[in-house]
């Protein structure tokens, strides 16, 4: 006699949920759980603030990569440190503003625009840097130069980058592949007859048999 081979297919896939609902449920919820801790508590939320400086003449790509270059030069962020303390009372290098500045590419549609943006994982942060980097930057810039540049759009309220959001949706499709995976298997495993379909195919006569409820 052949060996019986369940055939795979929506059916397998409904009757595993149905079945082994338990399973499921026993390695689902644990690592809903341990993803939303992780998320939520583990995992510190980044904010970022931007702003827009721009020149009424078009740049090209070199000129807004010669602005960037100097606004990202010790000279600027060395004054932007010193307009921070002054204003805001936040102690800052210029190395670590250096390292949370992130600039927009150059862009031909809107060639006179050089925007700027700082994230950082302190929320009460960003917006002060932004602010301090841009007014000290148009001054500077000003004098080397691009007479025409201002700020066009100041810095912005600190928004959240969603990270937390986007480690916690992987989570939990991974913890229901999990779930589902771990009790599919054992589905497939146990090798078990749905219904005369499946009798069928052991090559064996079969009828089914409708039971009322009480």
């Amino acid at each position: 006699m052949e060996k019986y081979e369940k055939k795979v297919g929506l059916k397998t896939v409904w009757m595993t949920i149905v079945r082994r609902w338990k399973i499921i449920s026993l390695i689902f919820v644990p690592a809903v759980l341990i993803t939303f801790l992780i998320t939520q508590v583990f995992i510190p939320e980044n904010y970022q603030s931007n702003a827009t400086l721009l020149n009424d003449t078009n740049l090209t790509s070199a000129s807004h990569d010669a602005i960037r270059s100097k606004i990202q030069n010790e000279t600027i962020l060395g004054k932007a440190s010193q307009y921070l303390e002054a204003n805001y009372s936040i102690s800052l290098t210029s190395s670590n503003i250096l390292n949370g500045l992130s600039f927009t590419p150059f862009n031909s549609s809107n060639a006179g625009i050089v925007k700027f943006s700082y994230s950082s994982k302190t929320k009460s942060l960003v917006k002060p840097v932004v602010e301090s980097v841009s007014n000290v930057a148009v001054e500077e810039l000003k004098a080397s130069g691009y007479s025409n540049i201002k700020i066009s759009l100041p810095a912005n309220d600190p928004v959240p980058l969603g990270k937390r959001k986007q480690y916690l949706l992987i989570g939990l499709a991974a913890s229901a592949i999990l779930g589902l995976g771990i009790a599919f298997v054992d589905e497939i495993i146990s090798d078990e007859v749905y219904d005369e379909e499946d009798v069928l195919l052991l090559g064996s006569p079969s009828y089914g048999l409708l039971v009322g409820k009480k």
